[in-house]
């Protein structure tokens, strides 16, 4: 694949057309790949087309992404704006230094589970920013006697966000 994409660049196209450009490689190699590609991107002004399954070289490089269904066009927008109007949704996974306090939280924030010193909340950003939940939580903590020790918040994967997308326009399958 190296070698291929080697040689594709030998006449410095202005188009560079990549079908599964990572597929079989190492993990050290997809990074170096991806990184090569932004980069030429950025340096030469290569337009890039990428034709892949692998969603995780669409998230490493492509500023718009084009979803086809069935043979349609489904979606043709900045990555970012599919992410935001299929599943915008966040993770907050709120690690306390005793038991989970018993406290409501605001509109916009669910608890999914809890356990133990462990609460794990899904909250919509355009409903409540995570620098006010965790205002919330650390306050809410501080009146049961608990500290609010450790607080992480993960976006839905890129592979969450195209099955979803591909399942509200019924092209699954």
């Amino acid at each position: 694949m190296r070698a291929e994409l080697a040689t594709a660049l030998l006449h410095a196209p202005p188009l560079l057309i990549l079908d599964e450009p990572t597929i079989g490689l190492d993990a050290p190699s997809k990074l170096a790949v991806r990184a090569f590609v932004r980069e030429l991107n950025r340096t030469e002004g290569t337009t890039v087309l990428l034709t892949t399954h692998d969603m995780h070289d669409v998230e490493a490089l492509a500023e718009r992404v084009i979803v086809i269904g069935h043979g349609r066009v489904l979606a043709d927008s900045p990555f970012e704006t599919l992410r935001a109007t299929t599943l915008s949704g966040r993770r907050l996974t709120a690690e306390f230094d005793g038991p989970v306090p018993p406290f409501p939280l605001p509109e916009g924030a669910t608890r999914l589970s809890e356990g133990g010193q462990n609460l794990e909340i899904g909250f919509d950003p355009a409903r409540i920013a995570a620098a006010d939940l965790i205002r919330v939580l650390t306050a809410g903590a501080g009146t049961h006697g608990v500290v609010l020790s450790d607080v992480s918040i993960t976006r839905p994967s890129i592979e969450d966000v195209i099955s979803r997308f591909y399942e509200r326009h019924g092209a699954v399958g």
